[in-house]
This record gives structure tokens, C-alpha cells and sequence, in this order.
């Protein structure tokens, strides 16, 4: 009885350390395999943060005008990641769950929304952090 306990108790432990925080694929684009490990280990709500912020931290809208009209708008610069080379924002589709943000070079605002042109109508804007880290932790 006592090794089908301990049988038991150790299949628990194992299930219970499967379900930790896994790290969103997406974030190797911004983050090296041992700096999301580091950084799992040293506090998983970052990288909990970061993985509700690749499909929450921000929403596509279409401004129904040329945003090349638009100067106070900047373009978002795009980089691939491996190669540090740019590519056409136009080559991703921000409407996808496969969409990754962190291929791009932007800044967060901590008060403010921030806004970037990605094609000839649409924009793509960040939530501040004040708001984005209310969205968090209202989710938790």
C-alpha cells in the first residue's frame, strides 16, 4: 500500500510540474532558449506576461484612410529575427494566431496607446502598459 502511495503522490508531482508556464514559441523572436529559460526560473509571470502579450497587447484596426497620407503615424520596422535583415510588414498577417509582434521594432507607451502603420490602411496598436498590465492581471 505504501509504494502504490508513493507511486500515486509521485505522478501527481510529475503532472503538477508539466502544467507550468510553457514559453509561446513566438517569444524566441525577441528572446533567446536561455534567457526564457532564465527567466522561467527566476519569475514564470514574465514570461506569462509576454505570452499574453503576443495575443493580447494589441488589435489591427483599418483607419478607412491611406495611412500613407497619415505623417504623424509612423511605419512599424520590421526585422527578421534570425537574420536581422528587413522584410514587408505586408508578408504577415496580424489577423492570425501565428501573427508574432516581436518580429517588429516598436515602443510601448506607459500612459498612452501607440500606433503604427503597417499597410496602406491598416494600423496596428499597442496598449499602453499602464492598460495592458491591468488587462493582465484582471485575466489572472
Amino acid at each position: 500500500m505504501k509504494k502504490f502511495l508513493f507511486y500515486l503522490f509521485s505522478i501527481f508531482c510529475f503532472s503538477i510540474s508539466l502544467a507550468q508556464t510553457q514559453a509561446d514559441s513566438r517569444l524566441q523572436a525577441r528572446f533567446s532558449t536561455n534567457a526564457q529559460t532564465a527567466i522561467m526560473n527566476q519569475d514564470s509571470t514574465i514570461i506569462e506576461f509576454w505570452n499574453y502579450f503576443l495575443d493580447n497587447g494589441f488589435y489591427v484596426a483599418d483607419l478607412g484612410i491611406k495611412t500613407n497620407d497619415l505623417t504623424d503615424i509612423y511605419s512599424i520596422p520590421a526585422k527578421d529575427p534570425a537574420s536581422g535583415l528587413p522584410f514587408n510588414v505586408t508578408n504577415e498577417d496580424p489577423t492570425l494566431a501565428t501573427f508574432n509582434v516581436l518580429k517588429f521594432d516598436f515602443q510601448l507607451s506607459e500612459d498612452n496607446f501607440t500606433f503604427y502603420k503597417i499597410d496602406s490602411t491598416q494600423a496596428i496598436i499597442f496598449y499602453s502598459k499602464n492598460v495592458l498590465t491591468q488587462m493582465f492581471n484582471d485575466a489572472q
